[in-house]
């Protein structure tokens, strides 16, 4: 059998996000040299903690998001080609498509990736799912785009969680960074089906009623 390195990084790839490569290079062997049978048990741990629970809410710095997931629909990355038919590596993350109109509060990312992207310390506002604003705390080339995007965002959207424990620092890589330990992820898609990712490795997520 012949084995593939999906998602292995390239100099291409730490230039387009301003990445060291050894540095990018040392970071996915990180994540992909875990115990994938420790990495199982903790998805099925997950999985049976989230199934049982649709309400939580999002806490962030000074902001909290309420939001209901889709907790029967779920999707498991956890290195097992039982699960998908291509493994996708660097793995380790569960996702739920969100209940939009459940969406109320903020939630303020230190990383959104859009197209190749990275904007800091971004909040996001919604009102029964309706997004009302999206500020950055820093001015930037790029950011009334990014703004216009995610506020004529389609309605699609979803919740993950990052657990694989062996990498807990920025990447800069979306398919990298989804799967550290604690990583919360909103993410949204463009009006192309492009997704935006709201990322935040300092928040929390509690059960509500």
């Amino acid at each position: 059998k012949k084995l593939v390195f999906i998602n292995y990084p390239t100099t291409q790839l730490s230039d387009k996000i301003g990445c060291d490569f050894d540095e990018l290079k040392d970071a996915y062997l990180q994540l992909i040299n875990c115990n994938y049978h420790l990495l199982k048990m903790q998805a099925e741990e997950m999985r049976e903690e989230f199934y049982s629970f649709a309400n939580y809410k999002i806490l962030t710095a000074e902001e909290e998001l309420d939001l209901k997931i889709l907790k029967n629909k779920y999707q498991l990355y956890m290195g097992y080609p039982t699960d998908h038919n291509i493994t996708v590596l660097p793995a380790g993350v569960i996702e739920f498509p969100i209940d939009r109109t459940s969406l109320n509060g903020t939630f303020n990312a230190e990383n959104v990736y859009y197209r190749n992207h990275i904007y800091n310390d971004v909040k996001i506002n919604f009102v029964d799912g309706n997004i009302r604003f999206v500020t950055f705390k820093a001015q930037k080339k790029g950011n009334y785009v990014l703004q216009n995007t995610v506020m004529a965002s389609q309605p699609e959207c979803f919740f993950s969680l990052g657990f694989n424990s062996q990498h807990d620092s920025y990447t800069g890589f979306y398919l990298y960074d989804r799967c550290l330990q604690g990583n919360i992820i909103l993410k949204f898609f463009d009006q192309d089906s492009y997704p935006v990712i709201f990322a935040n490795l300092k928040a929390e997520i509690k059960k509500r009623k």
